[in-house]
């Protein structure tokens, strides 16, 4: 989960860099990334969540 997050921030970084620089392409594969690395970091802080429920 931790990579996941440490990745999301980095994406964002380069997201910002990208669209400073007016790199549509970069920006928009840039963008799809984030919003598939959001989604993972959703997902594995609900099956945290779960897991620690059960105990």
């Amino acid at each position: 989960m931790l990579d996941t997050k440490i990745l999301t921030q980095l994406l964002r970084e380069a997201h910002t860099v990208s669209e400073e620089c007016h790199d549509i392409a970069a920006t928009s594969v840039l963008k799809n990334l984030l919003d598939e690395k959001e989604k993972r970091r959703w997902f594995l802080s609900a099956v945290v969540n779960s897991e620690e429920k059960k105990r």
